[in-house]
């Protein structure tokens, strides 16, 4: 039920693309009142069409479409525009220690838990293309990146427990994300359309300079956690648009995302043992959610700016293997275990976009 409940909020409320035609490209969503972006006129008289009509009828001067001459709005003087805007976006991203990484092994009397848990702050960088194929759709292509900021700062360390000995130490992250989307949009009503994508989401973090442990630990102790989501997901949006701008609310989300996590660590604890895990996401237990606001202000004929506010969260789940190893390198043990990761993060940032196939 919670997997339904899912879903049918994605698709009911809105989706993270902005579809005002000044703001995102989508064709129709144009509170200006003029033609769909695909089909803008070459110039802008083409109700005057060479010289003023004579008693002959109409005018049969050149015109700005070149001989032979055109007549007014006839579909020849109309442009096929195929390349949609370009968009820059730049963000303030932050989690507020909402990465939780854990895994479990259970096998009586033995209770292994081991959990990291760390935030995120740093810079969200995104660069779109928009392409518009139909006057109803629209094609997205999107690659975003996140640079951390405060980097071996006590701010930005991790906790990590071990339940079964009672052991703490921190960390400090290293975290390195990024994402590809490639998303198309139909236009359903003049203010709403729904969403369709496909965004690859690779996440790794880099744990070193271990501190303020309870156990034995070396500074030569590591630990990294790469983990590699193949998200699919849908949704709808809303938006509501002036003569100057545009509000946009949406979501996106998918009740099953498949993916692949892999850990490694090293524990001086246990003379030097390491510790790897790597395994498929349950994609039946994991998802995907993504809400976000923006208020859009034009610039020019071409150009618009935006402020936006973006919420997501990823939790993936599964039981991947688990590896113990000896410092040399040989295998002890190898067991199944529970994996779990949730990470959240809000980004709060501004959008400058311009259409520089517009004329």
């Amino acid at each position: 039920m919670k997997r339904l409940a899912l879903l049918i909020i994605a698709t009911l409320v809105a989706a993270t693309i902005p579809v005002p035609a000044f703001a995102q490209g989508y064709p129709g969503y144009n509170p200006y009142g003029t033609l769909p972006q695909r089909l803008q006129p070459r110039g802008p008289d083409m109700l005057t069409v060479g010289p003023p009509a004579g008693p002959m009828g109409p005018p049969m001067g050149p015109g700005p479409c070149g001989p032979p001459p055109c007549m007014p709005m006839m579909p020849s003087c109309k442009e096929e525009k195929v390349l949609g805007p370009t968009a820059a976006y730049l963000g303030y991203l932050t989690n507020g220690d909402a990465v939780d990484f854990r895994f479990t092994y259970h096998d009586q009397p033995l209770t292994f838990d081991l959990r990291q848990l760390y935030r995120l702050d740093g810079l969200w960088l995104g660069l779109s293309q928009t392409f518009l194929p139909g006057e109803h759709m629209q094609f997205l292509v999107k690659g975003s990146w996140f640079f951390p900021l405060g980097e071996n700062t006590a701010g930005h360390r991790s906790d990590e427990f071990f339940t079964f000995f009672g052991g703490h130490r921190n960390w400090d992250t290293a975290p390195q994300w990024w994402n590809v989307d490639v998303s198309g949009a139909y236009m359903l009503l003049p203010s709403a359309a729904v969403i369709g994508g496909f965004r690859f989401d690779s996440f790794q973090t880099v744990f070193k300079d271990p501190s303020n442990a309870n156990f034995a630990t070396t500074a030569t102790d590591r630990a990294d956690i790469n983990l590699v989501a193949y998200i699919p997901y849908i949704g709808v949006l809303a938006t509501h648009g002036t003569s100057t701008g545009a509000t946009t609310a949406s979501i996106i989300g998918f009740p099953a995302v498949p993916g692949y996590v892999t850990y490694h660590e090293s524990l001086s604890a246990g003379g030097g043992l390491g510790i790897s895990a790597r395994g498929p996401f349950d994609a039946g237990v994991s998802y995907f959610l993504e809400a976000s606001l923006e208020h859009a202000h034009r610039i020019g004929a071409n150009g618009s700016i935006a402020a936006f506010a973006k919420w997501n969260v990823l939790r993936a789940k599964g039981r991947p293997k688990y590896e113990v190893n000896a410092v040399g390198g040989g295998l002890i043990g190898e067991e199944p275990y529970d994996f779990l990761l949730n990470r959240q993060a809000f980004i709060l940032g501004a959008r400058v976009q311009f259409d520089f196939g517009a004329r």
